[in-house]
């Protein structure tokens, strides 16, 4: 259904320029000005970002209903968009790596898509939460995200009401974290075209071998940090000696002990002042100085203060929503704004003025 007739701003500043490129593939001009509008609100209003405040700050109208169908019910593809967004970024930053971090987004209910009582060992405790993985391209200046996916395990697997209720399609299912990053980077890879860089994350909240020979089987190199239990278990009692950077080979053996095994390396980090970051990094860099994966791993921290950033100035955790397909165009808007805050040549106007905005009946 198409939203009545209503004035939206048009812009003339460099975020108009920005949201006509990366949404350039969203069909609608009304969906596009939409957009435009969330965007704004994203990155002006201050404390909570709810639709209604986006929808009142922006545009003075009471116009949130028609706000919160784009962005619950439009049928935009959010793919698309995220697509766009990766070239915009990639073309702007020359990232070094592709970083995947977790966001973390405590919730009340029960009802909204991937919610569930989870262990989460960010915090050291068990909440009411969705769990998303984003993709970030990275350089030594900071992360960007560009792609998502969010976790859906226990009722989410098999509850068809549940999932009926959250509009999750038939064709999304429950998967282990490893299978739900290696499709992210596949898909940075091998439908996105972009180029290719190695894959760092912090895979001890997931099966770091079955991670590794995903991205293997990819043709992707990879830095993963693990624990040293982990390595103990590869290694046995002759891990990485400590203190400071040193290293070691093993082969982490395929599961059905068919296809060869994924040659790593296994590099222990030195003292520094980063108490999250992995002790220990797997990384098919073989003939790489220890020194240079150690850089490339230091990444992994850059996209953590991204997602830190998105949950305190950009809205990440504002989501009002239930369905899948809303979380993903909030997170697709998320990444948009934070993604202009970071590669705009100058501060965008706060007060709306004339000199920036006009106006243009849609319907």
């Amino acid at each position: 259904m198409r939203s009545p007739s209503l004035l939206l701003p048009v812009g003339h500043d460099e975020l108009s320029a920005f949201a006509a490129e990366v949404f350039s593939a969203v069909p609608r001009a009304d969906q596009r000005r939409w957009a435009e509008v969330y965007l704004r609100g994203l990155l002006l209003l201050e404390g909570r970002k709810s639709v209604r405040k986006i929808a009142e700050s922006t545009l003075s109208l009471p116009v949130s209903q028609s706000l919160q169908q784009f962005i619950n019910q439009s049928p935009w593809e959010w793919a698309t968009v995220r697509e766009c967004l990766s070239h915009y970024v990639g073309e702007r930053t020359g990232p070094r790596a592709w970083v995947v971090n977790r966001a973390v987004m405590p919730k009340r209910g029960e009802r909204s898509v991937g919610v569930q009582q989870r262990f989460v060992p960010e915090l050291g405790r068990t909440i009411n939460c969705q769990v998303g993985i984003g993709i970030f391209l990275a350089d030594e200046k900071g992360a960007i995200p560009v792609n998502w996916r969010i976790l859906l395990s226990g009722k989410w697997e098999s509850d068809e009401d549940a999932r009926a209720k959250a509009y999750v399609p038939d064709s999304v299912t429950a998967r282990p974290e490893a299978v739900e990053i290696a499709e992210l980077a596949a898909e940075l890879a091998l439908d996105w075209s972009l180029p290719v860089r190695p894959v760092v994350a912090d895979a001890a909240h997931c099966d770091a071998a079955a991670l590794a020979r995903g991205l293997d089987e990819l043709g992707l190199d990879f830095v993963l940090g693990v624990d040293g239990r982990t390595v103990q278990q590869w290694l046995g009692p002759g891990e990485p000696a400590a203190p400071g950077p040193s290293s070691a080979w093993t082969t982490l053996p395929a599961p059905d002990g068919r296809r060869a095994g994924v040659p790593v390396q296994v590099i222990r980090g030195g003292p520094g002042r980063d108490h999250r970051a992995p002790q220990f990094w797997i990384t098919s860099l073989l003939h790489h100085r220890v020194d240079a994966v150690l850089q490339l791993a230091a990444l992994e921290a850059r996209s953590r203060a991204s997602v830190q950033a998105m949950e305190s100035d950009f809205g990440l955790r504002d989501f009002e929503g239930r369905s899948f397909r809303g979380w993903h165009h909030h997170m697709t808007m998320v990444s948009s704004a934070f993604a202009f805050s970071r590669l705009s040549k100058g501060p965008l106007s706060r007060d709306g003025s004339p000199s920036s905005l006009s106006h243009r009946w849609i319907s």
